[in-house]
């Protein structure tokens, strides 16, 4: 559509938007940052740290896949990790733990995600696997 109309194309991360509904659904205080963890299979996680800044979404620490044993040591104490339902909790103590949120839709035009502009031409999917070929 922008391509061929001129809208305007707007872009998250998905991890950014489970953050966004962490804070808008778990009664997480604003001050934490939070670590979505979702399975990337392989003793291995896809993660970001996401912060709120001045009421605005903010990647801190960029996504990446990285292995369970790293996330752990990137997790830092005032972080909340959201955690896909297909990890263990335990692999993941002694960090605050909470499940990930139901996401609605309208969340994706919350003004608080911080969604960049960007041209129709740079699209391109965040493609984490590419980190395996360490």
């Amino acid at each position: 559509l922008a391509a061929f109309s001129g809208a305007r194309l707007r872009a998250s991360t998905s991890l950014e938007l489970l953050a966004l509904a962490a804070w808008l659904r778990h009664d997480v205080s604003r001050a934490c940052a939070i670590r979505p963890v979702l399975d990337a299979r392989r003793d291995r996680v896809h993660t970001a740290r996401i912060e709120l800044v001045a009421d605005r979404v903010k990647v801190a620490v960029a996504p990446a896949a990285i292995a369970i044993r790293d996330c752990l040591r990137a997790t830092a104490s005032d972080e909340i990790v959201l955690l896909a339902p297909t990890l263990d909790p335990g692999l993941f103590a002694p960090a605050r733990v909470q499940a990930i949120p139901p996401i609605n839709a309208g969340d994706l035009f919350h003004a608080a995600l911080a969604c960049d502009d960007i041209a129709a031409e740079c699209l391109e999917p965040l493609y984490l696997m590419g980190t395996y070929a360490e």
